[in-house]
């Protein structure tokens, strides 16, 4: 049976290898759900995430704010988003929420090879 979280959302059937023809990381799942959605902005719930994932997160992430840094270098995870042409921010630790904005100044596409740039606020070492 699959049961969706609060929020009503379905993991998209985006198959990042078929894309790319690039091994996958097990966060791709993550960049594919982001890149096939349409808003600028999705606020998610780390139960979410585990959703679209299919596995939890690590226990990094619910305790380092660094582990959601726009820093290709950090983790997969970041790799993730960012070439899907995300950045994480507004991270709340306490509530395990996070909001992912629609990187608009790399035309859709965020360079993921430093960490450096429009990072927002909760993700650089700061919690929110």
């Amino acid at each position: 049976m699959n049961r969706t979280p609060a929020g009503g959302f379905q993991p998209c059937g985006v198959d990042p290898l078929r894309m790319t023809g690039v091994a996958m990381s097990k966060y791709d799942k993550l960049g594919a759900y982001l890149e096939s959605s349409n808003g600028s902005e999705w606020h998610a719930s780390f139960r979410q995430l585990e959703f679209i994932l299919g596995f939890a997160l690590p226990a990094s992430a619910r305790l380092y704010s660094a582990w959601w840094a726009n820093d290709a270098r950090q983790g997969r995870q970041a790799m993730a988003w960012l070439l899907a042409g995300w950045r994480a921010g507004d991270l709340n630790l306490t509530s395990e929420t996070v909001t992912f904005y629609r990187d608009a100044g790399a035309g859709g596409k965020a360079v993921p090879t430093s960490g450096q740039g429009s990072q927002r606020a909760g993700v650089n070492g700061q919690v929110n």
